[in-house]
This record gives C-alpha cells, structure tokens and sequence, in this order.
C-alpha cells in the first residue's frame, strides 16, 4: 500500500555550498525496522583486515551477514587496529561508527579505508537478513559502473498496513564515492526490478535521508529541527502532509520546505562546471606560484574543494539529476524528510553523526506518517498517476551505461 524507502551514501559526508552531512540515517531505519521485525542480531562479531597495498575488510555479523570491502590504496596496520575498535558494536547508524572510530570522514578518494570500513558494514548488516530470512527478502546488486552496494526489500505489516520497504547501500569501489544513481526510489538497472516486485514503482513512498548542517537552514535555527521536502507537483505533497502532520503530532518540531525540490534541467552539470572553473583557476594559480608558501595554500584549496564541494557534483549523473532531484525520488511519488543541525552544534561538532535518540526520532516519524498517509492514500495515489511522467526516466535508461 505505502513505500518506505532510506539508504546509506556511502562517502557522501561533504557536498556543494558547506553542506555536511551523515548520509546514513535513512539506512538506520529500515535496518532498526527489519530488526524489530526479524529479531536479527547486527553486532559486529568479527572484522577481517588484511593489510598492505593489496589490502582488505571483511566485516562479519553474529548473524553471518558478510560485507567485504578494498579500499583503493590499501590498509596499514594502524589502520587495522582502528577499524578491528568496532568489533562487538551494533551495525545500524554505520556512519557513526566509522566517524567514532576514525574521528571524520571524506569521500571522492580523499579517505579511502573508513569508506571502504562503512561499506562493508552497511553490506554486512543488509547481509544478515538475507541469511536468516533468505525467502523474504530480495536483493540485488548496484549494476551501477564502479559500484559495489546492494539493495535489500520487503514487506513489512506496520499497524496492519502492508508497508514496501527499501533499503539501499550505494557504495563505490576502492572507497572512492560517492556515486548515488540509485538513492531514494530511484528505479534504476537491478534496483528498478526489485522495485517493481514491491510495487514500489506506483505507489506513494517515504522517503528518510540523514542529518545534515546545511549552512543557509543552519543559521536560523535554535535548535535542531526535522525538514520534509517536496515540490507540489514533481513530487508527492500528500506524502509530504503526512509527514510533517506525524511529526507534529508527536511534538516533534519540523519545517515543511515545497520550495527547494523543483526538477532543474541543467542544474547539476552548471554546479559541476562552475566547480570545474574554480579547480582551473587554482591549478592555473599553481603553475605561477613560485614561493612554497604559495603552493602549499595554492594546494590547500585544491585539496578542500576535492574533499568537500566535489561531492556535490560527483553524487549524481547528470541527466539523472534533472528527473529526479537531488535525493533521487521518481516523479510525484513521494516526500523525503531529514534532521536539520544548528550553526552551533557545527561549530562544536564540525561532522553531524546520527545518535540514538536521533534515530528513535526518524522511527517515530517513519511510523507514523505511514499511519497518516494510510487515511489519504487515495489522495496520494490520485496525485501520483495524475502527476507521474515516465518518458525521460525511459529516454535516460536508453542510454545509461549498466
């Protein structure tokens, strides 16, 4: 009847314009979900780590859930010590534990081995259902070039509602990332096939994304705040109404943003080209540095626009972006909510990690905006199929390399 869909981006901890987030909090959901549901343990018994250059992680659950990962340029035996730490912890808010761990946490190839540790977790833990409940879950493998994630579903019975669950790990290979053609409900290559076995393809969906300081939000907030975003006709504001009404009714405080979610053709290559001019105008900078103090600053903005503004053009391909947003929702069926940090805690905290109290929050939220979508469904469904245009997703499918 509903879709609830979340996923962890593995990697994707920086983007455009200072946004900095943990990407993992629509992952911790349908994980907490699937354990309520399976009684499936998802502590951590055991994490094989081979070092060197040809190095690897394999992390093993007490339910045999495996999850292998190589980062690009190997493990050293310190790292290993750092990432055996987590032996024993519960493998549900993943990117927390590697930021406990290591302390923070880049993509685009800049912190390759605690990237590579969240993968393997996240495969893992997604892994365990698998092997203990092998007839009710599907799964699939990211068919994205260079990726290595996978995809579990379900039903669930929510309060007697028959619920679609989904949840995505997008991870690349080598630590690399992020690459998130396959976030939110998009219907891409495998994933698009197990969607369609849940019907998820045509029905109104939830969508949870992570925690995030998000500068432009941040500063005017006292305290940190749940946002749900859609735009009314791309995507699913009778989705986006239950939500923000779940949430309210149980006190918690959350901002209903239709503003930011508009379909832009365009937008994300013309953000790829202007970080693509500003990458130039420093290595042009570099060639006429003379002094080492100017090529060591030259060098420290190149290094800090890798590590942090190229994620927001790396997460994404291009066209892809134009039909399904920044957060991967297929066309009017759906809303994606996510908690919103202050300018304080930023600068006290510097990397937003999901707590636990934060992911009971997102829980509360999920259920019962699955309750309040339930008395609108046919509202939502209208809207859906009045609103759904398939015919550039189809076009885009043509053409994409999987």
């Amino acid at each position: 009847m509903i879709g609830l869909c979340g996923h962890a981006g593995v990697g994707h901890c920086h983007s455009h314009m200072g946004l900095i987030q943990d990407d993992s909090g629509g992952l911790a959901v349908l994980l907490s979900l699937f354990q309520k549901a399976t009684q499936v343990s998802l502590s951590i018994k055991k994490i094989e780590v081979t070092t060197g250059l040809h190095g690897s992680i394999k992390v093993i659950t007490e339910s045999g859930g495996i999850g292998v990962s190589y980062p690009r340029r190997g493990v050293t035996p310190q790292e290993a010590k750092i990432i055996k730490s987590l032996e024993g912890k519960q493998a549900i808010r993943t990117q927390t534990l590697v930021v406990e761990a290591f302390g923070r946490l880049y993509g685009q190839g800049v912190l390759e081995t605690p990237v590579s540790l969240q993968s393997a977790i996240c495969k893992a833990a997604l892994n365990s259902f698998v092997k203990q409940f092998p007839s009710q879950f599907y799964i699939c493998n990211e068919n994205v070039v260079g990726n290595e994630g996978i995809i579990i579903g379900t039903v669930l019975d929510i309060d007697n509602i028959a619920v679609s669950a989904l949840a995505t790990v997008n991870a690349t290979k080598g630590g690399l990332g992020p690459n998130e053609d396959l976030e939110g409900n998009s219907p891409i290559g495998n994933k698009g096939k197990l969607m369609k076995k849940l019907d998820l393809d045509k029905i109104p969906s939830i969508v949870i994304e992570g925690k995030v300081y998000n500068p432009s939000m941040s500063k005017k907030l006292d305290n940190s705040t749940f946002t749900v975003r859609a735009d009314d006709i791309d995507d699913n504001p009778v989705v986006a109404e239950a939500i923000k009404t779940a949430a309210k009714s149980q006190g918690i405080s959350i901002i209903h943003d239709n503003s930011t979610m508009k379909r832009t053709p365009g937008k994300l290559t013309e953000n790829k080209n202007a970080f693509a001019d500003k990458l130039i105008s420093s290595a042009q900078q570099l060639k006429e540095n003379e002094y080492s103090h100017e090529k060591v600053l030259t060098l420290s903005e190149i290094a800090k626009l890798v590590s942090e503004d190229a994620g927001g053009i790396t997460f994404m391909s291009d066209r892809l972006h134009s039909i399904l947003g920044g957060v991967g929702l297929l066309p009017a069926t759906s809303a994606v909510y996510n908690l919103v940090v202050t300018e304080n805690y930023f600068k006290e905290n510097i990397m937003p990690v999901i707590t636990d109290t934060d992911l009971k929050l997102f829980e509360k939220i999920a259920v019962k905006s699955i309750n309040e979508l339930s008395k609108n469904l046919d509202k939502a469904t209208d809207h859906l199929f009045n609103n759904q245009s398939k015919t550039l997703l189809d076009e885009y499918v043509k053409t994409i390399n999987i």
